[in-house]
């Protein structure tokens, strides 16, 4: 078992809870409830993947199109599908952002990027040379029945894309700026010291409160409301050849607060309240908006209907994660030679699980059973037979290096 922070320990080391966090230094504690989220996300990576096979948006490897009468059903994976899209993404760029700083300090910048590279170039690398091809199985067939004679290399470079494997070259780009930035702050620390200048005194930022939360998810949901009149999501939504890029403050945002954390040493502990708070909020702003998210154009181009998406979007996820950190926190802080298996290979699963999920839909392609139904079999089977198959993949030498 893991150290467990409990509001108890917490105060008894640093002092009663003040706002929504209680500082507890990391160096002491074991976050095993950062794992199991972590590992958790990407089991919902697996299930949101599953919900896009079924619903209305053909822009998964495998993908069946709903029958006649079974409309609504589609429409509901969609809605899914689109609550996902809001949150979910955001809480692994936190995530990942909270490890950099304490890795930047132990490695250095050249070992640093170097392993970045290793970690996140050699999944991609992976990805795109053997995965990727495999995967293509389905769209290959419906390509080739209408352009015959096009040779399937040809295909795949007409259709070359990261797909969902942009998280990790984002994930790269932002540590890289991250590096550059502390060289330049470094380096201009270094040129005070050698005139003589005595160098400001670092600021520390306290931990936020409800006020800093409110007028976080406020300016979140401004920045991309203007942000979509440049970036609309119906442009392609791709920068850098990266999908997803009318989320890109969102995910520029999230991996600043983990860095913030990390720098200015807060702990990432929610209280109760704050939690229940949070998800009340989510429920009530994600049900009471759904019906306004459709009023107009909501791609973006400053219509009002864009505004309304990015104020959703934004409670999402802000109102989404604190109650899921609040969750694991208190009953996710444990580990176990299963929780062990099932963190170790989520990364693993995140890259090699298309190719998994396409021969199950495959499997699943002769059952007739409404949208719905097909997306929780789907789920079902995918999961674990993803974390057999990444773990697999892990067990190649060599590739348990990369993962």
């Amino acid at each position: 078992m893991g150290t467990t922070a409990t509001p108890a320990d917490a105060e008894t080391a640093q002092g009663k809870t003040t706002g929504t966090t209680t500082e507890v230094p990391p160096e002491k504690v074991r976050y095993y409830w950062i794992d199991n989220l972590r590992a958790t996300i990407n089991l919902w990576v697996v299930v949101h993947h599953a919900a896009v096979s079924y619903g209305m948006l053909p822009v998964w490897f495998y993908y069946e199109a709903p029958k006649t009468g079974d409309e609504d059903g589609a429409a509901l994976l969609d809605l899914f599908v689109l609550v996902n899209h809001s949150w979910f993404m955001g809480t692994l760029m936190l995530i990942a952002g909270y490890f950099v700083p304490r890795s930047l300090d132990k490695k250095g910048g050249k070992r640093f990027i170097r392993d970045r590279i290793v970690h996140l170039g050699g999944p991609l690398l992976l990805y795109l040379v053997v995965l990727r091809p495999i995967s293509l199985i389905q769209v290959w067939e419906n390509f080739s029945a209408t352009n015959p004679g096009v040779p399937f290399w040809v295909f795949y470079l007409g259709s070359w894309t990261v797909g969902h494997m942009w998280f990790v070259v984002r994930l790269f780009y932002f540590s890289a700026i991250y590096v550059l930035w502390r060289y330049l702050r470094q380096r201009h620390l270094d040129q005070l010291a050698a005139a003589g200048i005595e160098p400001k005194k670092p600021f520390y930022l306290s931990r936020p409160g409800y006020l800093a939360v409110i007028a976080f998810t406020i300016g979140l949901a401004l920045v991309e409301y203007v942000w979509r009149i440049f970036v609309p999501t119906d442009s392609g939504s791709s920068i850098l050849g990266l999908p997803s890029a009318d989320l890109l403050p969102q995910y520029a945002a999230f991996f600043i607060i983990g860095v913030m954390v990390q720098r200015f040493k807060w702990d990432m502990w929610i209280s109760a309240k704050a939690g229940w708070i949070a998800a009340i909020v989510a429920f009530i702003f994600g049900f009471g908006l759904i019906p306004f998210l459709n009023i107009g154009d909501n791609a973006g181009y400053g219509t009002l209907a864009s505004l309304i998406m990015t104020i959703w979007q934004a409670v999402l996820v802000v109102g989404i994660n604190i109650p899921a950190i609040a969750l694991f926190q208190r009953f996710g802080d444990f580990t176990n030679w299963l929780m062990r298996f099932y963190t170790r290979n989520a990364f693993a699963v995140y890259v090699t699980h298309a190719v998994t999920m396409v021969f199950t839909g495959y499997l699943l392609a002769p059952v007739d059973q409404p949208v719905i139904v097909k997306t929780v079999l789907l789920s079902i089977i995918s999961i674990p037979a993803s974390w057999i198959v990444a773990a697999g993949f892990r067990a190649v030498p060599g590739l348990k290096k990369i993962f």
